[in-house]
Formats: structure tokens, sequence, C-alpha cells
């Protein structure tokens, strides 16, 4: 493989290679710094890997990719095409292989995961809890992640601003 560019950051780098056949490729090379993993679109086990320092972003093997900058401590890929490249983008994978665009709210109830899609938002945003999680970018394997506990951050903060906005009341009222 080639290298046709390169862009670096102060933690990580991006390299666009060409391979034999002519497929761009994009890399990621980074450095550990604490519990941060400085790659792009790569799984923490691969980050890990200090035999492999180079970790293909497969996310771009079929987009066009036009431009790619790695700054301080994020990325920025520019993908070209029009509609037909950036089409799925946005485009969810949910449980059950039910699928969804866009904005996608989501949070654990009694332990399972509900979804509210952006077309269905208008119509259940009522029944949303007062945390929630919204994401426009898929996520995979995003019910198997760990996620902070929404439904015990809620109970806190709110009982918390509960008992302040209680205390703060002139007495009988």
């Amino acid at each position: 493989m080639k290298a046709k560019k390169a862009s670096c950051g102060s933690v990580h780098s991006l390299i666009m290679f060409e391979n034999k056949q002519g497929k761009e490729l994009l890399y990621s090379v980074g450095i550990k710094i604490g519990s941060e993993y400085a790659h792009l679109g790569v799984e923490e086990e691969m980050a890990e890997d200090q035999e492999h320092p180079f970790r293909e972003v497969a996310t771009f093997n079929d987009r066009n990719v036009v431009d790619f900058v790695a700054h301080d401590q994020a990325s920025l890929v520019i993908i070209g095409g029009g509609a037909t490249d950036a089409e799925n983008l946005y485009a969810h994978k949910l449980p059950e292989g039910k699928k969804a665009k866009g904005l996608l709210h989501l949070y654990k109830q009694n332990g399972e995961w509900k979804f509210v899609t952006e077309e269905d938002y208008e119509q259940k945003k009522a029944e949303l809890p007062d945390l929630c999680f919204a994401i426009k970018c898929p996520i995979e394997n995003l019910t198997s992640l760990d996620w902070p506990d929404l439904e015990a951050i809620g109970k806190e903060v709110f009982d918390v601003a509960g008992t302040a906005d209680a205390a703060a009341q002139p007495e009988g009222e």
C-alpha cells in the first residue's frame, strides 16, 4: 500500500492509503492517554493492541472520502457523493431488525430498552422520561454497550432539586 495523505493531531493521526487495486483505505494511529484510546472508529480492544499501531477505519470503506483532518483530540472526515453516499449515514439498526433514520431517542425502562424514532417523536414525546439519550449517528451493538443509568441519575438530580425547592419555599406556602 502507498500513503496518499496524512493528517497529524497531538494524540492521533489519520492516513489515507491506496492498495494495489487502487482502493483508498483510511487508517488511524494513536496513543493511549490515561483511559482514553485515541483512535477514530476503533473498538477499545483493538486500540489496546500495541503490536498493530495502524487500525483501519472501515466505516468509510464504501464512502467517497473527500478530505480529513486529525485535530487535537477529535477528527473530521468529509465524505462526498450526494444523496446516495450519505443516504444511510444516519440509519439506525434497532433490535428485532427494526430500522430508523435520523434522531433517535433511547432509554431504559424497567431494564428494557425503549426507542422513539424521529418520525414517532411528536406522538410519543410525552412518554419520554425526564432524562434520555438522543443520538443521530448510528452506534453498533447499541443495547450491549454500558450506558450510564439515567433512571438513577434522574432520581438523584430531581430529588435533590425537589428538596432544594422545598427548602427555598417560605413557611406557610
